[in-house]
């Protein structure tokens, strides 16, 4: 009896404990020493995180040079990866860094060069979002880009990504009250600009 109730202690155990995820088994193999998993996680995290820099950037084609600095600074970095937080809000914080470096540099070129050269980028939808005509995506995408990068940051993360507030916080490693402040100033702002539009 003592030996049956052992044995039911501890599956009760097991099953008490959280299910493993994919990335989790993905990151600790590479853990392990099995380096080919890493393309795997790129497979599995590529589009979300090309998605995200598109939008942080400002809808231009230098995403697509973002997301192999992502992808590069994750696999120099995933052996220190501590699932602290999940693998997805992990590779969110690094598309976001690379994107305020990006940010910075196009502003240096800015400075060197001129505005019109960075302004020649045309707004093509890229089947990312479908819910407006392309005019009004246009509007969206015009009236995102001239906001401040860390209210940009806000309105990219919680509307477009759908991301939870905790989540869009911890990633962007201010408190709560920190992002709520940043959302409010970044509706009146899309507010102010698009009036009708923005309820919509």
């Amino acid at each position: 009896m003592a030996d049956m109730a052992g044995k039911s202690t501890a599956m009760e155990a097991e099953m008490a404990q959280p299910a493993v995820t994919e990335d989790e088994l993905l990151v600790r193999r590479f853990a392990e020493g099995d380096l080919s998993v890493f393309d795997h996680i790129v497979e599995r995290h590529q589009q979300r995180v090309a998605k995200l820099a598109w939008r942080l950037l400002g809808w231009t084609d230098e995403a697509e040079d973002v997301v192999q600095d992502v992808f590069l600074a994750a696999y120099k970095k995933l052996a220190d990866f501590r699932g602290q937080a999940s693998l997805g809000s992990w590779l969110t914080a690094i598309t976001i860094n690379k994107c305020r470096t990006w940010r910075r540099k196009r502003l240096l070129r800015w400075k060197i060069h001129s505005a019109a050269q960075l302004d020649n980028h045309t707004c093509t939808d890229e089947n990312h979002e479908r819910t407006f005509d392309q005019e009004t995506c246009n509007q969206l995408r015009r009236t995102i880009q001239i906001l401040p990068a860390k209210l940009r940051e806000v309105v990219i993360l919680r509307y477009l990504e759908e991301m939870p507030i905790a989540e869009m916080t911890a990633v962007l490693n201010v408190t709560e009250n920190t992002g709520h402040v940043r959302l409010n100033r970044a509706r009146t702002r899309l507010r102010e600009h698009l009036g009708n539009l923005f309820e919509e």
